[in-house]
């Protein structure tokens, strides 16, 4: 790491992410859920919710309404499987 903190993922560099992949999937989706997804956003962005609410709701959007493009993107699932930690309850 080289100290450059011009590279640090903030809120606000999340949330522009986020939307911009909300952007492949806009014309699929109704009204309604747009308006809940752009809200976990924005919530987000000014943290009030955790980087999982709106990023959860995407993937899920991406999975009813694909967009090959956005799917290949390394932000949406930055590690492989292998490497998820298991919750066990």
């Amino acid at each position: 790491m080289t100290g450059d903190t011009s590279a640090i993922a903030s809120r606000g560099r999340h949330a522009n992410a986020l939307e911009h992949l909300a952007g492949f999937v806009k014309e699929s989706l109704d009204r309604e859920v747009k308006a809940e997804l752009h809200a976990a956003i924005r919530e987000y962005r000014l943290g009030h919710a955790p980087l999982v609410t709106p990023l959860t709701l995407l993937q899920r959007y991406l999975v009813h309404h694909r967009n090959d493009w956005a799917e290949a993107q390394v932000y949406l699932e930055p590690f492989p499987n292998e490497l998820v930690l298991r919750m066990s309850m």
